[in-house]
């Protein structure tokens, strides 16, 4: 159930996006350093996991440190078909 808009307290919304989104990328940022996937050169379920959390947290409109490293793996993800594909279908 969610919480009526006037209900809703943007300020701490906001605040656990950003430090809770950021503590979860940071932890997947050391693993996309030197490979194409999380885990070497195959696409993996940990990859599609990690790949929605990334998704949605480039969605929220919060401030959010640079990580170059999600940021490079993220524009990975989005050259490949299948996901593309898959976000037309359910993400409009």
């Amino acid at each position: 159930m969610r919480t009526p808009a006037d209900q809703r307290n943007l300020a701490q919304i906001e605040r656990r996006c950003r430090e809770d989104g950021a503590r979860n990328c940071k932890c997947s940022s050391s693993a996309s350093q030197t490979s194409p996937t999380l885990a070497g050169q195959d696409f993996t379920m940990g990859d599609i996991v990690v790949g929605v959390t990334v998704y949605r947290w480039y969605g929220l409109e919060v401030k959010r440190p640079r990580l170059v490293n999600i940021e490079a793996y993220y524009a990975r993800l989005q050259q490949r078909a299948r996901p593309a594909k898959a976000r037309q279908s359910c993400c409009r």
